[in-house]
C-alpha cells in the first residue's frame, strides 16, 4: 500500500493533501475545475488510509471528491465551474455526514481567513446539500449520524470560558482551525440532533473565531477582494456593460465599445485605431476570453473593447460614437 500511495503521489499530483487547499487552488486560482476522473480515487484513497489506521479528517477529502465528480457536467465558464465545484463538495459532504445546511455552510465558508462567505452561491449550495441528503435519506433514513438524547445546553458561562480555551488550543496544534465557525455550530447541531447546544456552541465558535487568527489551510486568501477568482469574475462583468455608455470613477472613465460588421475598426490592428488623447485600450473580450490588448493585434466582429481613460475624453468619445 505504501508503495502504490507513493507511486500515486508522483503521477498524480492533483491527489496530495487532504483536498480543500486543492478545492482552494482551483477555486481561487484554476478557474473552479479538477479533473472528473480524480474523483472516485480520492474517495477510494481516503477510505483505504483512514480504514489501515491513517489519521486525517473526511471534510477535505469528500469537498474533493464531489467536486471533481461534479466536473461531468461540464460547466461552460469558470463562474459556473466554480459554483458546481462546490456544490459537489456539498452535496457528498451532506450525504454523509447528514448535515444538509451545515454542508452548504462549510462550501460557501471554509474559501476564506475572514468572516466572509460566498453568500452568492450559497442558495446554490443549499440545494445541492439538500439534494445530497435527500438522496441518502431515501436508503439510510433521517437519523442524526451521532444521535444524543436527553442532552442539556451548558451554562453560558461555561461556553464563554471555553472560547479562549479552543483558541489556544487551535494556535497551540499548529494552525488547527479551519476558520468555518458558522458552520462547524450547524454541522455539530445536525449531527447530534440537539438544538439545546446551538447558543452555547455558536459563542465557543465565534469566540475561538475572533481570538485566533491561525489556519489549516494556508491557500485561504482573507476575503474575496483578495481572490484572483473574483478579479476576473470582476472583468468578465465588465463585458455584460451596454455598449457606449461611459462609466465615470472619479477622474476615471471607461467605456465600453462593440465592434460590429461594418465597423471602422473591424479588421483594424489596435495601434491603428484613432483614440482621443489618454484614452487607451483597457482589455479586448473575445466570446468568452479575455485579451491582453496589443498594438498589432487585430479587431473582429464581435469584439467588445474596454476604453479608459481621463472622465471627459471618455465621455465625450462616447457620445460621438
Amino acid at each position: 500500500m505504501g508503495l502504490f500511495s507513493a507511486w500515486l503521489y508522483r503521477r498524480l499530483p492533483d491527489l496530495r493533501g487532504g483536498g480543500v487547499d486543492r478545492v482552494l487552488l482551483a477555486y481561487h486560482l484554476g478557474q473552479g475545475r479538477l479533473p472528473p476522473r480524480l474523483g472516485p480515487l480520492k474517495a477510494l484513497l481516503t477510505a483505504l488510509t483512514l480504514g489501515l489506521g491513517g489519521s486525517g479528517g473526511q471534510e477535505g477529502p469528500l469537498l474533493y471528491a464531489g467536486g471533481a465528480l461534479a466536473q461531468v457536467l461540464r460547466p461552460r465558464n469558470p463562474a459556473e465551474a466554480r459554483a458546481v465545484l462546490l456544490a459537489g463538495g456539498a452535496a457528498a459532504i451532506a450525504a454523509l455526514f447528514h448535515t444538509p445546511l451545515g454542508a452548504a455552510f462549510f462550501a460557501a465558508e471554509v474559501l476564506y481567513q475572514g468572516s466572509a462567505l460566498e453568500g452568492r452561491l450559497l442558495g446554490y449550495l443549499a440545494v445541492a446539500a439538500i439534494s445530497g441528503y435527500g438522496l441518502q435519506s431515501l436508503f439510510f433514513g433521517t437519523r442524526p449520524l451521532l444521535p444524543v438524547q436527553g442532552l442539556e445546553a451548558p451554562p453560558l458561562g461555561f461556553a464563554l470560558a471555553l472560547a479562549p480555551l479552543a483558541a489556544l488550543g487551535a494556535w497551540a496544534l499548529v494552525s488547527a482551525a479551519a476558520r468555518t465557525p458558522f458552520a462547524a455550530v450547524v454541522q455539530m447541531v445536525e449531527i447530534t440532533g440537539s438544538y439545546a447546544l446551538l447558543v452555547p456552541g455558536l459563542l465557543v465558535a465565534f469566540g475561538a473565531f475572533a481570538l485566533n487568527r491561525e489556519t489549516l489551510f494556508p491557500l485561504q486568501p482573507s476575503g474575496p477582494e483578495a481572490s484572483p477568482a473574483h478579479a476576473e469574475d470582476l472583468l468578465r462583468g465588465l463585458a455584460q456593460l451596454p455598449p457606449g455608455r461611459p462609466l465615470l470613477l472619479g477622474d476615471l472613465g471607461a467605456v465600453l465599445l462593440e465592434v460590429r460588421e461594418g465597423h471602422p475598426w473591424a479588421g483594424k490592428p489596435l495601434k491603428d485605431t484613432a483614440l482621443p488623447p489618454g484614452v487607451l485600450v483597457g482589455l479586448v473580450f473575445r466570446q468568452a476570453r479575455l485579451l491582453a490588448p496589443r498594438g498589432q493585434d487585430r479587431l473582429e466582429p464581435g469584439d467588445r473593447v474596454l476604453l479608459l481613460g481621463p472622465q471627459e475624453e471618455v465621455a465625450r468619445f462616447a457620445a460621438r460614437s
